[in-house]
């Protein structure tokens, strides 16, 4: 299956994380396989935090297994981990990971659902 990779920035919220890969889901027809987070190193020496995605598309990953309205939960909280209960009454769990958050690390729940 063909593979590709975008790097967002590790100071936005989470919710800006969640709608910039699901826009590139759209945009590439892909499905979100995994984030993991990074140190990027800028030619002049400085440093960032980043968050690395990795998509899969092509002919393998029939648009029905791309599940496009997806909800990232930061589970490090209470009220996080309560919040993900109850998304999986309704999305399917498709994997956790640690991403930065607000230039944060943090235990972040990835789920998703074909939206009507």
């Amino acid at each position: 299956m063909p593979k590709f990779t975008r790097v967002y920035p590790g100071n936005a919220l989470l919710a800006d994380s969640q709608r910039a890969c699901r826009v590139e889901q759209q945009d590439e027809t892909a499905k979100l396989t995994a984030i993991e987070p990074a140190l990027f190193k800028r030619p002049d020496g400085t440093e960032s935090n980043v968050n690395v995605a990795d998509f899969e598309n092509g002919p393998n990953v029939p648009i029905t297994q791309i599940l496009n309205d997806l909800r990232f939960v930061d589970v490090s909280t209470p009220t996080g981990a309560s919040d993900a209960a109850a998304l999986n009454q309704t999305h399917t769990r498709m994997f956790r990971c640690k991403m930065f958050v607000g230039d944060q690390l943090k235990d972040v729940e990835v789920f998703g659902r074909k939206s009507p």
